[in-house]
């Protein structure tokens, strides 16, 4: 009898979980990328904010811990020193109605961005947070540029922000995305043609990555 009962808890265990699942990669914008209107150009730097949020299909069913799992590899595999640090009270979240603390694992590493306009190769701090159940929070800090080429050569600073909650929909996580920008301009330029090519490529660029990223987090959600 004992046996039996195993038998049809696991089986119902493994069938709850299937359900998290869907059988094909889903993503779409809930909210399209846009430009904050704080973003402005100050002292020949184009400093600024682009928001999105993403809607993602859960393909693995494994949930926070195993997109946590897969990020802390991908970070762990650019990093020198790969031990984790934990930060007390990092982030910020709401819990309940109310705003609460919450820590933060960290690791340095290097990342390398290229694409048909240039190369960057920045030294940056990646945060984990994640309240069980609750939200995951993943940000990367640029601390360095060590090396560019190209229009790359422009970019000064860098963060990155993506904060992960259940959908309302079974099977589905939502995605807060945020990038900062920090842009240098030439003295020669007109400030309203490199505003708006500067606006231009880093959408697209941001785009390109959360294409590549939402495949990322479904596989492994």
């Amino acid at each position: 009898m004992y046996k039996i009962f195993t038998c049809v808890f696991l089986a119902m265990a493994l069938l709850q979980a299937q359900q998290w699942k869907t059988n094909t990669f889903s993503a779409k914008y809930t909210e399209d990328p846009y430009w904050t209107s704080k973003s402005k150009y100050e002292n020949s730097y184009y400093k600024g904010s682009i928001i999105a949020k993403r809607k993602v299909s859960a393909l693995k069913g494994a949930g926070f811990p195993g997109l946590v799992k897969y990020m802390k590899k991908w970070f762990a595999d650019q990093a020198t020193n790969k031990k984790w640090k934990v930060v007390k009270n990092y982030f910020t979240i709401k819990r309940g109605g109310k705003e609460v603390k919450i820590d933060a694992i960290t690791i340095n590493y290097t990342n390398i961005d290229k694409s048909d306009t240039g190369m960057i190769k920045m030294n940056l701090n990646a945060y984990i947070g994640h309240d069980p159940g609750n939200v995951l929070i993943i940000e990367s800090v640029s601390q360095k540029v060590l090396e560019s080429t190209g229009d790359k050569k422009r970019v000064k600073s860098f963060r990155s922000f993506y904060r992960y909650h259940k959908d309302k929909e079974r099977g589905y996580y939502s995605v807060y995305c945020w990038r900062f920008y920090q842009v240098e301009g030439y003295w020669y330029e007109p400030t309203g043609i490199f505003v708006s090519s500067v606006r231009k490529k880093t959408l697209k660029s941001f785009k390109d990555a959360i294409e590549r990223w939402s495949k990322v987090w479904a596989e492994n959600l």
